[in-house]
């Protein structure tokens, strides 16, 4: 699974950003998405499959934590460091992170103990893990059914034979049968309540933090650039797994939550024996390079100064990681631990401002403001 891939495809990116972009221009591309995003949707709740005539708005990440960190209701995407120009780089709270793929009742209801801000004050329950596990792949069969409607309306026009368009339209089918199978797993666990996730780092930090991200990333190398997942084999070779992590800025503090299905343990346990003896501003540089270079879902605070936003590091990892797909096995040997080493290692963190970090808390820049 390619983490950064949004329902837009790279390639049109890509070919979008090296003409000028004039209002007609993005009319015609907002159009497209548009379009896919009323394919994706079905005539019914994914959750609770009853008929209905709308779908509720639902954030991928509580929306408390976002109005925490807004300034004047807006927030920024990581398109303000890509600068796509074709793309937004700040959107206003409501419509930042959202999908529409389940009906009101069940929002309202299915997520409501991990969307109480109070409830972090204690180590989060099996019930929050599940609700925030479902949520994350929610988001990601939504983001999914739109990626494969986008890119099959590409395939019938003028790049019908591209291969980028095929292999990427196949391995987004895949990876929505994969996201799905999790979602059912997890959703029979809401009823269970056994206890199938294990919660491996949870932190509260005695400030507010300028970024809010909710997500399940697939991590490529552990500490010592060892490959753990391999995202550049074809998707169905490559049975990949996942951790979910959480930063929520709350009214005074910030929860950080990392967990995984124990299945998926043994594929971490040396990248979280390593993780687990770091301090505290070293597990920190982890995680933030881990968000920022693993996924797009990361929003941030206007707050932030420039010499954050125009960081040349910084830049260098949020850009999108473009699918690569090898015409044979030996040169999927030859290259791959190349690109992921060039890409995910871990050696880079340093390089980046620490967003997590005391020196970047929300209330020095509110104070500067």
């Amino acid at each position: 699974m390619v983490q950064k891939n949004e329902f837009w495809s790279i390639w049109d990116l890509q070919k979008q950003n090296k003409q000028p972009v004039t209002i007609e221009r993005k009319k015609t591309f907002n159009k497209k998405i548009s379009d896919a995003r009323q394919k994706a949707k079905e005539a019914f709740c994914f959750h609770c499959k009853e008929e209905v005539a709308s779908f509720c708005n639902s954030h991928s990440i509580p929306s408390f934590c976002l109005k925490t960190i807004a300034k004047e209701g807006k927030l920024l995407m990581t398109n303000a460091f890509m600068n796509v120009q074709i793309l937004d780089k700040e959107k206003g709270v409501k419509q930042t992170g959202t999908f529409q793929l389940i009906c009101k009742a069940c929002d309202n209801t299915v997520f409501s103990e991990y969307e109480t801000p109070i409830n972090y004050e204690l180590k989060p329950t099996q019930q929050m893990l599940t609700q925030i596990a479902l949520k994350n792949f929610l988001q990601h069969i939504s983001r999914k059914k739109q990626e494969i409607a986008l890119f099959e309306s590409l395939s019938t026009e003028d790049t019908r034979d591209d291969p980028y368009i095929y292999n990427n339209l196949e391995t987004k089918q895949f990876d929505l049968k994969i996201y799905t199978d999790k979602y059912n797993k997890a959703k029979q666990n809401l009823l269970n309540d056994h206890e199938v996730y294990k919660c491996l780092y949870f932190q509260t930090l005695p400030y507010i933090c300028p970024v809010a991200f909710q997500d399940n990333v697939t991590i490529c190398l552990d500490l010592h650039d060892k490959i753990i997942n391999n995202i550049y084999t074809p998707t169905h070779l490559n049975d990949t797994t996942s951790i979910h992590i959480s930063i929520f800025p709350l009214k005074t503090s910030t929860a950080i939550l990392i967990f995984l299905h124990r299945s998926e343990f043994s594929e971490y346990k040396t990248f979280f024996k390593t993780f687990w003896k770091k301090n505290l501003e070293e597990q920190l540089e982890i995680l933030n390079f881990i968000i920022f270079a693993y996924s797009e879902n990361v929003y941030m605070s206007p707050l932030l100064p420039a010499e954050v936003l125009e960081n040349q590091e910084l830049i260098d990892i949020v850009r999108p990681v473009a699918p690569t797909f090898f015409p044979n096995k030996k040169q999927i040997q030859q290259d791959f631990k190349i690109a992921l080493k060039e890409t995910f290692s871990f050696s880079n963190m340093k390089r980046i401002p620490n967003l997590l970090s005391e020196k970047y808390k929300l209330k020095n820049f509110k104070e500067m403001g």
